[in-house]
């Protein structure tokens, strides 16, 4: 059963999204003064509060002392379902919340998304201390973009959370940072740094020519034939059956004018062989 100490704290920690804080606190105030009247401890399940508080009956003499008429009563007794409602989707024993609950005793500025959008990324039950970096990686990939950049706020919360001590005795989080989300381009796909072999070649050439390097490095990095977390050797990346393959893997995404265009900066980069048209 909810308790009238879980419902404070839940409007105190904003982990309801129904009434302002400050009026949900203020109705949860009046529930004090309600107790009183009664005689005993409200009941906050919404089946139970709805029988105990019925808005159509006369109002009871003593709850008419403390709301002054009918109106301000129904008001009351509107706003208490709904806050019941809302915070018995919320699981005192839900790491989520625990962790919202530091956050804001620690008086960090937590979003009142973070518990939703992690939700909406990983399913409502997961917990997140479960969460990698491996997760976090594939369901960016395949979230829009503007769910995208909520789950990545909620992400950037969790690594902030773990510094703290609190949450590491409970066992809320691992050590293990998520880290930073990847860049994407404009085609969807992971915006990559030049690998240090290749940066290396492509300094002193033209702009285009390494902005160029950049979209093939990251084609072939897509397609398999380059390692993200490996630096090529000249000799692998000027291999005349690489050269191939990367031009097949190019003219699959773009017309045959651009695709060559890119091969031969690659080829200028990566043999220092000056390209036809320059």
């Amino acid at each position: 059963m909810l308790r009238k100490a879980d419902l404070r704290a839940k409007c105190e920690t904003d982990l309801q999204s129904v009434l302002p804080r400050a009026a949900a606190l203020a109705h949860i105030d009046l529930l004090d003064a309600v107790e009183k009247a009664v005689g005993h401890e409200i009941v906050l399940e919404p089946s139970a509060f709805t029988e105990q508080f019925p808005v159509a009956d006369p109002l009871d003499p003593a709850l008419a002392e403390i709301f002054r008429g009918p109106r301000l009563y129904k008001l009351w007794v509107g706003a208490m379902r709904k806050l019941i409602v809302s915070a018995a989707e919320v699981s005192i024993d839900d790491p989520m919340y625990e962790l919202v609950v530091i956050a804001k005793m620690q008086g960090f500025k937590i979003s009142t998304d973070f518990r939703a959008a992690l939700r909406l990324a990983f399913g409502t039950e997961i917990h997140p201390g479960v969460i990698t970096r491996e997760m976090a990686l594939r369901v960016d990939k395949a979230l829009e973009r503007r769910k995208r950049q909520r789950v990545r706020q909620s992400l950037a919360m969790l690594d902030r959370l773990r510094t703290l001590s609190a949450v590491r005795e409970k066992g809320l989080l691992s050590d293990t940072p998520i880290g930073q989300m990847p860049h994407f381009g404009k085609n969807g796909r992971i915006r990559r740094p030049l690998p240090e072999s290749l940066a290396q070649l492509a300094d002193g050439l033209p702009t285009y020519h390494r902005q160029r390097l950049n979209v093939v490095y990251e084609t072939a990095v897509a397609k398999g034939l380059l390692v993200a977390s490996e630096s090529p050797r000249l000799e692998d990346i000027a291999d005349p059956d690489f050269l191939l393959k990367l031009g097949d893997v190019l003219e699959a995404e773009h017309s045959k004018q651009t695709a060559a265009a890119y091969l031969g900066s690659w080829r200028r980069a990566v043999t220092l062989i000056p390209t036809s048209g320059e």
